[in-house]
């Protein structure tokens, strides 16, 4: 049985370990920092999109928050969400 809300849930977590990974300041966490970077974009890209829709967010709300995000210097980002 597919259960909707599970799947939902999974994609949440995925957004969720992208603002971990934007919030990281360890070192060893710079490449998987600048993957989420490249991710999130200036525009929403059609994968950034479709990842939101199964997570049940808006596009572009989401997008706006974590552009706002990466705009923050590394170190001052851990400061918005506690990693």
């Amino acid at each position: 049985m597919n259960d909707p809300m599970s799947s939902e849930r999974l994609w949440q977590s995925v957004v969720m370990m992208a603002i971990r990974d934007l919030c990281s300041s360890h070192p060893r966490m710079q490449q998987n920092r600048q993957g989420v970077e490249r991710w999130v974009g200036t525009f929403p890209s059609a994968d950034f999109r479709e990842v939101c829709q199964l997570a049940g967010l808006e596009a572009l709300q989401a997008h706006s928050a974590l552009k706002d995000l990466c705009e923050l210097p590394p170190k001052n980002r851990s400061e918005w969400f506690d990693a």
